[in-house]
């Protein structure tokens, strides 16, 4: 049996930080809260099939590809989150805590982009 693999949000977040993106912009351009897209960033939210049409297409909308080249995942919920920069995978913290520490380390890069966070 095949699992089935669902987009990784969180990796479509980074994305969107390294495109330079501010979570406000984000918000004013797929028509959402800041602090939703801050929940489904982090995993503390999955968004509703309506929010992720709308963050997946502005996700294609901003990178030039199509849906199939969405970030996916085949991890079970609940899973550890990808490797980002600047956070030890060897850290014997709650997975939780790393998860919110990279979660800040990515929004205050989008920050620091938008020039707000000096």
């Amino acid at each position: 049996m095949r699992e089935r693999q669902r987009v990784d949000w969180h990796r479509v977040f980074e994305d969107f930080a390294h495109l330079g993106m501010t979570g406000d912009e984000l918000a004013e351009k797929i028509g959402l809260r800041t602090v939703f897209l801050q929940r489904v960033a982090s995993g503390r939210a999955r968004p509703t099939p309506l929010a992720a049409d709308r963050i997946a297409g502005l996700w294609c909308h901003l990178t030039g590809k199509p849906a199939d080249f969405l970030p996916r995942t085949s991890d079970p919920e609940g899973a550890p989150r990808p490797e980002v920069p600047g956070i030890d995978s060897n850290d014997e913290r709650e997975p939780a805590y790393a998860q919110l520490q990279a979660v800040t380390m990515v929004w205050a890069q989008v920050l620091r982009v938008a020039g707000k966070g000096r």
